[in-house]
C-alpha cells in the first residue's frame, strides 16, 4: 500500500505573527522527503500540522 500526502492551503499564526500562509504540496507515496528551508520558516510547524491528518481536532491546523 502506497500512501500520498496532500496539503491544501494550510494556514498557522502564532498571535499576530504568521507562520504559515496558505502552504500547498502534494507528495507521492513511496519515497523519502525532506523540508528545508531558513530557521523560523516553519518547517516544524508545516510537518506538525500535515501530520494531524485524520484528527479533527479544533484549531489553525
Amino acid at each position: 500500500m502506497t500512501l500520498r500526502i496532500d496539503v491544501d492551503r494550510l494556514p498557522l499564526s502564532y498571535d499576530d505573527t504568521t507562520a504559515l500562509d496558505d502552504v500547498t504540496f502534494s507528495l507521492p507515496g513511496g519515497r523519502i522527503y525532506g523540508l528545508l528551508g531558513r530557521t523560523g520558516s516553519g518547517r516544524p510547524a508545516c510537518s506538525r500540522c500535515s501530520r494531524r491528518s485524520g484528527r479533527h481536532r479544533p484549531g489553525p491546523c
